[in-house]
């Protein structure tokens, strides 16, 4: 099955939400001492970095067109799966591209691919007015690391192009008007949702998760997302809760659209002295590569340093 542009802007947003880092060369790599030994023979610039290199054990890596690869492979939990016959550089898919142009012809449309010579980044977000005003994500550096900014800041982009590896057939689907402050309409609270419960997607979304005012982050759904509500509201037949961990209000009233987790069913784990991610998803789950299912249930914490005794929350 064909990756679509959506599926490809969902997996950039979900890479830069779970602090992948950047090693050139990688494609959804779990990074570990031989795969730095190979990349560091591979590219002088990664050796030249071996001391920070060596920081990120343990985690999921890519460079800016193994963005691309990552999500067109299936690497989105660290397989490191390679597909000779896709593997290009981003020269070459720029090359290879039959829609591309300037920036100020850009289409509305995520996954769209942002270029200039050695460097590529993915749309994201297209809900603001101007171009300048979309969100792209990018794989920078070593140091950087995954960035998430608007295109106009980063003003070395020269074009954009559609990749030939992608199928574009989602469209922009704009946000509904709504009011400019959360409130009006209903009451607080109702007999079907939980308030301070754990919502999951049920299916990949565009444009469902919406914030209730104007100009907010407009953030891509991917199947098996989660948030916490810490306030909720309803404005007639709509239900709405506020992320705990973000402040953003989501369009939950859709039985179709959310489901409920069972809290009883998750555990928790007490860090100690020594621990990492890897290690406590080998420990709690059985496969060290389900590291980001617990970042992404512990929203606020640093996957790179977890401090001595905090209370993470383990999912079943």
């Amino acid at each position: 099955m064909a990756l679509t542009n959506l599926q490809l802007a969902q997996a950039a947003e979900q890479m830069h939400r779970e602090k992948w880092v950047y090693v050139r060369g990688t494609f959804g790599n779990v990074v570990t001492p031989s795969l730095l030994d190979y990349k560091c023979r591979q590219y002088s610039s990664n050796a030249a970095q071996r001391a920070l290199l060596d920081t990120f054990h343990g985690r999921i890596a890519v460079d800016c067109i193994g963005i691309l690869k990552a999500a067109l492979w299936g690497n989105m939990a660290g397989q490191g799966r390679y597909q000779a016959a896709q593997d290009r550089n981003d020269a070459m898919s720029h090359a290879a591209a039959r829609e591309k142009g300037p920036l100020a012809t850009i289409p509305r449309q995520v996954g769209i691919t942002l270029w200039h010579e050695g460097h590529v980044g993915y749309v994201v977000d297209v809900s603001a007015e101007r171009w300048q005003d979309w969100i792209f994500v990018d794989a920078f550096s070593s140091r950087v690391g995954l960035r998430r900014m608007r295109i106009g800041d980063y003003p070395r982009w020269r074009e954009w192009f559609r990749d030939t590896f992608v199928d574009y057939s989602v469209e922009y689907q704009p946000p509904e008007q709504t009011e400019d402050v959360p409130g009006g309409g209903g009451t607080i609270g109702d007999e079907t949702h939980e308030f301070h419960a754990t919502y999951v997607a049920n299916r990949d979304i565009q444009g469902y998760a919406e914030p209730l005012w104007r100009g907010g982050t407009r953030p891509i759904m991917f199947e098996g997302q989660t948030f916490t509500i810490d306030r909720r509201l309803n404005r007639g037949e709509d239900y709405f809760g506020r992320d705990a961990a973000t402040g953003i209000w989501y369009h939950i009233h859709s039985e179709k659209a959310w489901h409920v987790r069972d809290a009883e069913a998750e555990k928790v784990f007490t860090v100690s002295r020594g621990d990492t991610l890897w290690a406590i998803a080998v420990k709690e789950l059985g496969d060290g590569r389900r590291w980001p299912e617990i970042a992404a249930l512990n929203p606020g914490i640093d996957p790179a340093l977890l401090r001595v005794g905090t209370v993470l929350r383990i999912p079943a």
